[in-house]
């Protein structure tokens, strides 16, 4: 238990950087904003699971939430509904997001190997590119909590085919709903990797030892339509509507194509050349406030 404890304190110094008095001012935060306060007017009409959020598009209203992934929103719509400030529900839900990351990758890390291995494990999850750009740059809350239902997954999947039982297959198909009321595109490319490694680890553990098998432990495939079945308040509606979907343009498709969002490797070398460098991904919105860190040669903003 305390050493649970001492991975959820790996997170400080983060949460220190991020909670600040102020609004966060990453690139996502405007649009969790008005997401927030957009499910936070549906709760103070009555409305517990969003849909069609009226507020939206300049008054017009928009069916967002059937389409996309609502649950961080609603995580920070209830903190606003209980009397939190934007900015405050904003970080109350990217502060939750972390705990959960840093628990999950230590839970996960217990699996391989002892408590101080599990706990470098969890720092070094920390630490990992992709998260401090979304903490300290982007600020997806979706796509923050998102990751955080990863390492939960595979710890309950991986305990399902080693010690089959429903408490498993229950908590593989919790996770997996999470994960997909959350956040889409990490789903896309989550659970196929996921589903491939528990493959690989259930062969492997029946593989001459035919008597190993049972079906418990090829139920533990059923976490997945469990998680479906689970999230099914999402995504029904979501296969109900997609012919309602109209293409959008080419040239925002060609702005979202993977390789034009990578740093160039002069970027990232001049990062370590210069530490007024640190922040060149800041972005014009936040590129005034974002100062270096003292550590790792300033390759991440320490505040907004």
């Amino acid at each position: 238990m305390f050493k649970r404890f001492a991975a959820l304190l790996l997170s400080i110094p983060i949460l220190l950087m991020t909670n600040l008095p102020s609004m966060p001012n990453t690139v996502d935060a405007p649009l969790h904003y008005l997401r927030m306060i957009a499910i936070a007017n549906d709760l103070h009409n009555g409305v517990w699971w969003p849909r069609w959020s009226p507020v939206l598009y300049l008054g017009y209203g928009y069916p967002l939430f059937i389409y996309y992934p609502p649950l961080a929103s609603i995580l920070g719509g209830w903190f606003l509904f209980l009397g939190f400030s934007p900015g405050m529900s904003f970080l109350l839900v990217q502060t939750l997001a972390i705990l959960i990351d840093v628990l999950g990758a230590y839970q996960l890390a217990r699996i391989f190997g002892g408590e101080l291995a599990s706990l470098v494990a969890a720092l070094l999850y920390l630490t990992t590119p992709y998260f401090l750009f979304n903490v300290f740059h982007q600020g997806s809350l979706s796509q923050l909590l998102g990751i955080a239902w990863l390492p939960w997954i595979l710890w309950a999947l991986h305990h399902g085919v080693e010690s089959p039982s429903l408490k498993w297959v229950s908590l593989s198909g919790l996770f997996i709903s999470l994960l997909i009321l959350t956040h889409h595109v990490t789903v896309a490319y989550f659970l196929p990797f996921a589903g491939l490694y528990i493959f690989v680890l259930f062969v492997g553990k029946v593989a001459g030892n035919w008597r190993a098998f049972s079906w418990m432990q090829l139920a533990i495939f059923g976490g997945y339509a469990l998680g479906l079945l689970m999230a099914a308040i999402y995504l029904l509606p979501l296969i109900a509507e997609m012919d309602k979907i109209v293409s959008i343009q080419e040239g925002y498709i060609n702005g979202a194509e993977l390789q034009n969002n990578f740093v160039m490797v002069s970027d990232v070398l001049r990062l370590f050349a210069s530490r007024n460098m640190a922040v060149s991904r800041c972005g014009s919105i936040a590129r005034a406030r974002c100062r270096p860190a003292m550590a790792w040669q300033g390759l991440f903003p320490a505040r907004w």
